[in-house]
């Protein structure tokens, strides 16, 4: 199985993000074998609630991303560390009545052998941030209730924790949110 050629999304070419180490691209064919290897390492995927994937279900979620690219013009991104695939980090419309529309999901996966050096911290920050431009009303993440990186992640995106739930393979999780940043001010009359 080999992944299918999509267009790029609505109103041409979608940015790429960049930090003061990374790359973050829109999602690309290029990078299924990547995902592939990701999505198959037991260490990376201990904690998702699926487990490791099958080539076909990747498959599958690679094209997803494809597609949400076009529909939403945001999506999953690779994370490119030194010029090579180093993870993902993905933003997701939420529909979750919890939160106020439109509210937007953020999550990450890094690869086992960068653990440790605030990489994923950093793709989630600019994502973070992407997101909020985007107009989102607050922004959501899940994490299984022994991750406890991806909660230390969370906290330093400025999410506070919300509540158990489930994840989308309806396994316990931990859901953090945070809204809009300026969506407590006080509104002024000049």
């Amino acid at each position: 199985m080999h992944p299918t050629s999509h267009e790029p999304p609505p109103g041409g070419e979608a940015t790429v993000l960049t930090t003061a180490r990374l790359t973050l691209p829109p999602w690309h064919d290029r990078y299924f074998e990547d995902l592939v290897r990701l999505s198959g390492d037991d260490r990376v995927m201990r904690l998702i609630g699926s487990g490791p994937w099958t080539r076909a279900y990747t498959l599958e979620r690679h094209e997803q991303a494809l597609r949400q690219w076009q529909r939403e013009g945001f999506g999953l991104r690779a994370i490119l560390y030194e010029g090579r695939f180093a993870g993902l980090v993905s933003l997701s419309p939420c529909t979750d009545p919890a939160f106020p529309a439109p509210a937007r999901e953020i999550g990450w996966w890094l690869a086992p052998g960068l653990w440790g050096r605030g990489l994923a911290t950093e793709a989630a920050l600019a994502v973070r941030d992407e997101a909020f431009r985007l107009s989102t009303a607050a922004l959501v993440a899940r994490c299984h209730p022994d991750n406890r990186s991806s909660e230390r992640i969370m906290r330093k995106l400025g999410m506070t924790f919300h509540t158990p739930g489930l994840d989308r393979y309806g396994r316990p999780c931990r859901i953090y949110a945070m809204p809009r940043p300026d969506a407590h001010r006080p509104h002024c009359e000049p």
